[in-house]
């Protein structure tokens, strides 16, 4: 697939809970780039600490899928503080949801996840669950889930 036809996804924490999806990832490496947000970082790296996984496990699954960390820079700073300011929802009760989502509009990917209503304040197109995303672009991809 040409260079300009790679998908641009960033996944949400909850998403990570779907083996086979991290799993296609893995195998279609090459066709998206998959970005995560530093707090998608952090929360998820928390949940595979709970489950008695380790942080090398996490940074293999992250390495597979070719994962490109997105910092809490100034830039990102300031464009989480202006999308919040105009929305309607609370900044101080959604915070990591601006900054993830914040994270994925910049990057000018969709975001992947299981909670849209936490992303309300996101356009619509930018916004999807991973099993949407598979729906609309099956076709695209060589390496499908088994």
């Amino acid at each position: 697939m040409p260079e300009q036809s790679i998908l641009r996804i960033d996944l949400d924490s909850n998403v990570f809970r779907n083996h086979a999806f991290i799993n296609w990832l893995s195998l279609n490496k090459d066709q998206v780039s998959t970005g995560l947000s530093v707090i998608v970082y952090l929360e998820t790296l928390f949940w595979y600490l709970t489950k008695n996984l380790s942080v090398e496990d996490f940074e293999l699954d992250l390495h597979d899928i070719r994962a490109i960390i997105t910092p809490l820079d100034p830039p990102l700073a300031q464009i989480t503080a202006e999308t919040a300011k105009n929305s309607l929802l609370s900044f101080r009760h959604r915070a990591r949801d601006f900054i993830i989502g914040s994270s994925a509009l910049k990057r000018k990917a969709i975001l992947l996840t299981y909670n849209s209503k936490n992303f309300t304040w996101m356009p619509e197109d930018t916004k999807t669950s991973p099993e949407s995303f598979l729906d609309k672009y099956w076709d695209s991809f060589p390496h499908q889930l088994e």
